[in-house]
């Protein structure tokens, strides 16, 4: 087993408190040195990102693609313009040991979306799409990038409106907003998401979120609202539904589209898993199964991944036997109910902690995944992360560590990864790939009288802008 660092961003900005926040709910390896990509002129310069939230996906090529939250500043006059988040493209080395080229693909500072907290979705001709949480005019936006002569360009597909001015006391069925997850591309050709909230407003409240599609057309890409989440009525009584989708969907051969809410589902307010099936009279939504804290799993937070079998694995943030996280898996039985069996549950401080990235399946059955916190290192409290495995063996569920993240320490070449908050993509030898919200540096070296520093400067919360990794099982 190996780790190695591939790249870094710079900016500044907490978005840990933001992705801590959000849900509403309170060591194998040597690391080499990170390397910071920036590139400066006298008059105009564009930075690196700043925390990748979002998992990566990887090109026919070989290339990674991801999302920064912040970064894509420029520099005019002297003048720092603060950017938005960016999409940025990671080509490999012609050797296996050299240094991995990034390109800024796209900057929304000047563009209609900003923060994006997700990561890409890549179609068959090599175009990319993706979620923005927030947007100039609205609520958040859907857009696509692709390349044409070399030149990558972007292009906003929707925006999600503003808030209605005036909600009635019965409620008003209003759109999504705030996306925080990648999109699924259907077979039909249409984009299916996810929305934070919106949906089925209240007096005094957000919405629980919305799942959305978007179809293209000869005029542009319309958007429906296939579904509203509404785990409270009217008088705030729990109705039993989930709430909150942090997380996209994934697609059985039939059309059927399966997730998580990361809250909702009754008293506890643990979250739901999901189906949503389309049929003459639109979409009909079941609940697969309600978690209840405890032993049982609390607030998934990722999206699911489906064997051949068609059983579903995920995780979720909180639960199991310490309350540090689950790994879930939900089988399919002959009376078409779902079983839930818990595969692991973490233990926190030396072992992960707070997993709330999506899993990675490969051929032989066995998962992949991160945990936000744990692994034992004191630069970060609660420990940096950890990237981890789990396999049936002879019929038992058996975690492996793969590596414990260290965060940014005392030493610079101690300066690894720390908060992997995204899933992770394997190439075709099975090396993982994956993003740190932190670690890597601390600041931005920019000209001799300016710097941009990542440091929050809060204790105990990670330093770095943030890393691209590499993990060979």
């Amino acid at each position: 087993m190996g780790f190695r660092m591939l790249r870094i961003g710079g900016r500044y900005l907490i978005v840990l408190t933001m992705i801590l926040a959000v849900a509403g709910m309170a060591r194998a390896g040597e690391a080499v040195r990170s390397r910071l990509v920036c590139t400066a002129t006298a008059q105009a310069a564009t930075l690196g990102g700043c925390w990748p939230l979002g998992g990566l996906v990887m090109g026919r090529d070989g290339a990674l693609y991801g999302t920064s939250w912040a970064g894509g500043d420029t520099i005019r006059g002297g003048t720092v313009q603060a950017g938005t988040g960016r999409v940025f493209q990671l080509v490999p080395p012609a050797r296996g040991d050299g240094i991995w080229t990034e390109t800024v693909l796209h900057s929304f500072g000047d563009s209609g979306g900003a923060h994006p907290a997700a990561g890409l979705a890549m179609a068959a001709d090599g175009t990319l799409y993706g979620t923005t949480y927030a947007s100039r005019d609205g609520q958040g936006s859907v857009f696509a990038l692709g390349a044409r002569d070399g030149v990558w360009r972007e292009s906003q597909l929707y925006e999600f409106p503003p808030p209605p001015k005036n909600v009635p006391p019965k409620g008003l069925a209003a759109d999504g907003a705030k996306p925080m997850a990648a999109l699924t591309i259907g077979a039909d050709g249409a984009l299916y998401g996810t929305t934070s909230a919106g949906g089925f407003l209240y007096p005094g409240r957000n919405g629980a979120g919305t799942v959305f599609a978007l179809t293209p057309g000869p005029n542009g890409w319309s958007e429906t609202v296939i579904y509203r989440f509404t785990p409270r009525d009217a008088s705030g009584h729990p109705t039993g539904d989930g709430g909150m989708p942090l997380a996209g969907l994934v697609a059985d051969a039939s059309g059927v589209l399966y997730g998580t809410a990361a809250a909702g589902g009754g008293d506890c307010d643990c979250g739901i898993v999901f189906a949503l099936v389309s049929g003459p009279g639109g979409w009909t939504e079941r609940i697969l199964h309600v978690f209840r804290g405890g032993n049982d799993g609390a607030r998934p937070m990722s999206s699911l991944v489906m064997d051949a079998r068609g059983a579903l694995y995920g995780t979720t943030r909180f639960g199991g036997a310490a309350n540090n996280g689950t790994v879930f898996a939900l089988t399919p039985t002959a009376d078409g109910s779902y079983r839930e069996k818990i595969l692991t549950s973490f233990a926190g401080d030396g072992d992960g902690d707070e997993p709330v990235g999506a899993l990675l399946l490969d051929g032989s059955g066995a998962l992949y995944g991160t945990t936000m916190q744990g692994g034992g290192s004191a630069n970060c409290a609660d420990g940096c992360g950890t990237v981890f495995k789990l396999a049936n063996l002879g019929g038992v569920w058996t975690r492996t560590t793969l590596h414990s993240f260290r965060g940014i320490g005392a030493s610079p070449r101690s300066n690894d990864g720390a908060r992997p908050v995204g899933g992770l993509v394997a190439d075709e030898a099975g090396m993982l790939y994956g993003a740190t919200m932190n670690g890597g540096e601390g600041s931005a070296f920019i000209t001799p009288d300016l710097a941009i520093n990542c440091d929050s400067g809060e204790p105990g919360v990670p330093r770095g802008c943030g890393t691209v990794f590499s993990v060979s099982p």
